[in-house]
């Protein structure tokens, strides 16, 4: 991924966010690693998630990118050897 497509990514999040102005802003995780997927938890238009549940959400989906990630080292390893 390049500079300008991790920043892309942050003006898809800004859009969101500007065409939702109006409502509760429920929260907003993003993490791009250097290789693989971003990991991003948003929640918009009033959700009524209380904090523990949008810390939890994140929790989870980097959890679940930890594993794809831990996978894919063991299936390359795999091959290599």
């Amino acid at each position: 991924m390049t500079a300008g497509e991790a920043a892309e990514i942050f003006r898809k999040i800004a859009a969101r966010l500007e065409k939702n102005a109006d409502e509760p802003f429920g929260g907003v995780f993003l993490a791009i690693p250097p290789e693989g997927d971003p990991v991003e938890a948003t929640t918009l238009s009033g959700s009524k998630q209380n904090l523990g549940q949008f810390w939890g959400t994140v929790q989870a989906s980097c959890a679940a990118a930890i594993q794809r990630a831990e996978e894919d080292s063991r299936r390359m390893r795999g091959f290599s050897g």
